[in-house]
């Protein structure tokens, strides 16, 4: 269903979220890209509004589980009627091209009020946006305008925590207001504005005296962290982490270093400067010397790309990969391979500051296999532990199953053949 809408430029909606429950899988996220044509969900529907909540808690709980949707309010209502809810949409005219163009965008909100107009911006970013910044304060800038005086407006947040929030008194003209909440942002966030507006001209279908609209929030996230599970700078073996800064400004980037000891912070490795559109190589074998290291880079001003380059056997053999930018609980390795003189090695990052548990499953040909010695696996806090597969089976086909418990890990899977001539990786798949 995601594909067919992706190929043929469609778009959907959540509709009825609150109609049994566990609709929609409770909002299981399937992945960015199957998920980016589902660009609405119903926060109000014929008799259901924003002012009683209903739908309320469904919106609450898409955005948390990472859906990328703005609110709608529709009519549905199965007769000549029409009630006083709308659909806003931004966009610079009313034709066909701009209005889609403004939903898959996500210029919508939601209201119980059939003329009430609102912004909301960050930057020049309107509601729908995603952004990508450091830590700090966040200034939003939010206009809302109608016939009717506004009650109060709310910034909303994960959880739908109130991240600041305004009260109109009785007897202010508040009909038209703008408003610049300013938050401290310290992780991902979502952020919307929830306005109460009271009903003085007595046109809600649900008669309780105020209407309520939602707009689609903006997305707010820092710059990916990227880490590299394999890594290996003894026996022979050079690794090299490759650093590209695709920004219009410098960033700086820092280094830690995971190895079957422990972390390492190399003083040269801190506060690095990348310049704008350009690459930093880094040489680990100049900082530590073990046939065990992971990478965790972590970036301030801007998003980079990371990958891993290892050589061996004076060069005559490279393999490479790029890395992960999220930790996840469940990692597939698909290829392996352990007979015919080949090795296969499987390398688990652990980047919590405390322990985890590991169990490896191995899939082979001719069934699963669970080895004792690859079950309850303790790998300490900011550190890497290294699986040679030989060691549990003989076989060309084998895949590789990790779980993690007490934090979510990184996984590669690396093998070799013809005496080490020769190597080749990849990272794994994660799925929660």
């Amino acid at each position: 269903f995601y594909r067919w809408l992706d190929q043929n430029y469609g778009y959907a909606q959540f509709n009825h979220p609150a109609r049994h429950v566990g609709i929609f899988d409770d909002f299981r996220y399937p992945g960015d890209v199957l998920a980016r044509q589902l660009c609405l969900i119903e926060t109000g529907n014929y008799l259901v509004g924003n002012n009683d909540a209903w739908f309320y808690e469904f919106y609450l709980m898409a955005l948390d589980n990472r859906w990328k949707v703005a609110p709608s309010s529709n009519q549905d209502n199965h007769s000549l009627g029409t009630n006083t809810h709308r659909t806003g949409v931004i966009c610079p005219s009313l034709s066909r091209g701009y209005i889609l163009e403004a939903i898959l965008e996500r210029r919508v909100y939601s209201t119980d009020d059939p003329n009430l107009e609102m912004t909301f911006k960050y930057g020049e970013e309107w509601m729908g946006s995603t952004v990508t910044r450091d830590r700090g304060n966040v200034v939003f800038e939010v206009t809302v305008e109608d016939d009717e005086n506004i009650e109060k407006l709310e910034l909303i947040s994960n959880e739908g925590e109130v991240a600041s929030q305004i009260t109109y008194p009785i007897g202010t003209d508040s009909r038209r207001v703008t408003w610049n909440p300013e938050i401290e942002f310290t992780s991902d966030s979502y952020y919307f504005v929830r306005v109460t507006e009271r009903d003085t001209n007595d046109d809600d279908d649900l008669k309780l005296g105020t209407q309520v609209a939602l707009s689609a929030p903006i997305w707010i996230s820092l710059p990916p962290t990227w880490y590299l599970a394999e890594g290996s700078t003894d026996g022979g073996m050079e690794t090299f982490v490759l650093v590209q800064n695709p920004n219009g400004g410098d960033v700086t980037v820092d280094l830690t270093l995971m190895t079957d000891t422990g972390p390492l912070n190399p003083e040269d490795l801190q506060d690095v400067t990348v310049p704008a559109n350009s690459r930093k190589t880094f040489n680990l074998g100049e900082y530590t010397q073990t046939f065990h290291v992971s990478t965790e880079v972590a970036s301030t001003g801007g998003g980079v790309i990371c990958e891993r380059a290892t050589y061996g056997n004076n060069g005559t053999w490279g393999q490479d990969s790029i890395g992960a930018t999220a930790p996840s609980t469940t990692w597939y390795l698909a290829e392996g391979s352990t007979a015919g003189g080949m090795e296969t090695w499987v390398l688990v990052q652990n980047p919590n500051g405390g322990d985890v548990e590991v169990d490896l499953t191995l899939m082979t040909d001719a069934g699963p296999l669970n080895p004792e010695d690859l079950q309850n696996v303790t790998i300490p806090g900011n550190s890497r532990k290294t699986f040679n597969l030989g060691e549990y089976t003989q076989t060309y086909n084998v895949s590789t199953k990790v779980v993690s418990a007490g934090g979510g890990v990184i996984c590669e899977r690396a093998t070799y053949g013809n005496n080490g001539t020769w190597g080749q990786d990849s990272i794994g798949y994660p799925s929660e």
